[in-house]
């Protein structure tokens, strides 16, 4: 049986957090490793037992105090859609503490062994993931001349920010140049990871070790850095990191995957999208994982990436 950890820092919003968790994937996201303390929610390791929940932690005397079994406005609270009218609850004692057993009066069924709950405290809402899937066939890259507007409109935003930075290196960000991009469903909903590669020119040239040519000295005049978002609707796009790597955004010389012949530096390298585990839920929210296994992410569209990570492999 597993273990989910929250690695506690100290950002409390998408705009103060950042991760390289992903760096042996040489990417880098802006998720936090806590929900904000304005949305009162927590994500929990739970196992299937008997038709019921076994949650890896001691929650029952949270869920009373919110009153979770109690009729508020002629209904109680709710656990994937199923009244939490009659639900036994109970507590075991185990190695790991006290965890708690919650059984509904009709048997839950289909779940895998170790899905994630999601506890809304303020709705009085579970939400026990379901089975995994994977996404879609990657679409063919496309060239700069046929992105969506929409998406070229919050690219440009994006990179504008004051507090956008790929490396240390002096780079002029808001002059980047779309190089080309592409697009892939993520297997859930209308969710889908768009990445455009972006060319940012140096305010001066560099000479850095080339890996391809015996570690030579190369002039380097541009990056190429990918840049990461998703969308539901093709309209609205939400950006969710870059290719700067671990450890997020050191140098060029640090991050660079590639050199072209015409000295340009390609930085990390692409967002690889691996599962999803379904949540009965918002069409705004999904749990995935990016790039490594071990982690996953609780996505609530435009607002919020936090970043749940498996103790048993740190």
């Amino acid at each position: 049986m597993r273990r989910i950890l929250f690695i506690l820092v100290a950002s409390w919003s998408l705009e103060a957090g950042a991760n390289c968790e992903l760096s042996s994937w040489r990417f880098h996201t802006e998720g936090v490793y806590k929900f904000p303390d304005n949305h009162d929610l927590q994500i929990y390791q739970t196992s299937m037992r008997n038709g019921g929940v076994l949650f890896i932690a001691d929650i029952e005397p949270v869920l009373k105090k919110n009153n979770f079994f109690e009729k508020k406005n002629g209904k109680t609270g709710m656990m994937n859609n199923q009244s939490l009218e009659g639900a036994k609850v109970s507590s075991h004692e185990s190695v790991r503490g006290q965890l708690t057993f919650l059984s509904l009066k009709e048997d839950l069924s289909g779940l895998p062994s170790e899905p994630l709950a999601l506890i809304n405290f303020k709705e009085r809402t579970i939400l026990i993931s379901g089975e995994k899937y994977l996404p879609e066939s990657e679409l063919p890259i496309e060239d700069a001349k046929s992105i969506p507007q929409e998406l070229l409109t919050t690219l440009n935003k994006t990179i504008s920010k004051k507090k956008f930075k790929i490396v240390e290196d002096e780079v002029n960000y808001t002059l980047g140049k779309v190089i080309k991009w592409k697009t892939q469903k993520l297997g859930e909903k209308n969710w889908k990871l768009v990445q455009v590669l972006t060319r940012f020119s140096l305010a001066n040239k560099i000479q850095i070790h080339s890996r391809e040519e015996n570690y030579k000295k190369v002039d380097i005049s541009a990056i190429d850095v990918w840049i990461a978002f998703l969308t539901i609707d093709d309209k609205y796009y939400w950006y969710i990191g870059n290719s700067s790597g671990s450890p997020c955004g050191e140098s060029i010389q640090a991050e660079t995957s590639k050199i072209s012949k015409e000295g340009i530096a390609e930085i990390g390298s692409t967002l690889f999208p691996l599962y999803g585990q379904r949540i009965n839920g918002k069409p705004d929210e999904l749990i995935y994982s990016f790039g490594d296994q071990n982690i996953v992410y609780y996505l609530k569209f435009n607002e919020m990436m936090v970043i749940v990570v498996n103790e048993i492999y740190r």
